[in-house]
């Protein structure tokens, strides 16, 4: 009994998370990414990381 019961928390959890923690993962991929992609330009990351975070705020 309480292996079901924990199953179907664990269900309940990763049903609840799924979204946040995919947009949460894209968006650590991306912030890792960003400035060996932009060559460590940092006024033009940090111009970008502004626009991100702004965006990621209306969701």
């Amino acid at each position: 009994m309480p292996a079901m019961h924990g199953d179907g928390e664990l269900v309940e959890i990763a049903g609840y998370t799924d979204g946040l923690s995919l947009r949460a993962t894209v968006g650590t991929i991306i912030l890792a990414a960003l400035p060996i992609v932009l060559g460590f330009q940092w006024p033009l990351t940090v111009l970008v990381l502004n626009m991100l975070y702004q965006s990621m705020g209306r969701f």
